[in-house]
């Protein structure tokens, strides 16, 4: 994490706490397309308590994970370079996949 008086985000893209955060990321991921279907299907999985306990500690990682994309760095593939402007990162995540990480991380509760 970077100092983040000068305008740009704290967090570069290529960075050890960004690699490490995707991979946890990518352990949620896979956890919900295994659960999810399972608890559609027998709802008796929802009713387990560590069920209930994961499934939470997983929402909240989605919902950290948005936050942690405002201030992360883009890489631009255009030119090869690497966006740490803050407003420009802020901007182009709004412009992408903002809405499908707020839907995902959301609970299933409040998309009816």
């Amino acid at each position: 994490l970077d100092d983040v008086g000068d305008g740009t985000v704290p967090i570069h893209p290529d960075s050890f706490v960004r690699t490490l955060w995707d991979m946890i990321m990518l352990i949620s991921i896979v956890f919900t397309l295994i659960t999810d279907p399972l608890s559609i299907a027998f709802h008796a999985v929802e009713e387990a308590a560590w069920f209930i306990l994961l499934d939470r500690v997983v929402m909240v990682l989605f919902m950290i994970d948005v936050v942690l994309n405002f201030i992360t760095g883009k890489h631009i593939e255009s030119n090869n370079t690497i966006d740490l402007e803050r407003w420009s990162v802020g901007r182009r995540y709004l412009q992408g996949w903002f809405i499908i990480d707020l839907l995902a991380a959301l609970p299933k509760e409040a998309l009816g």
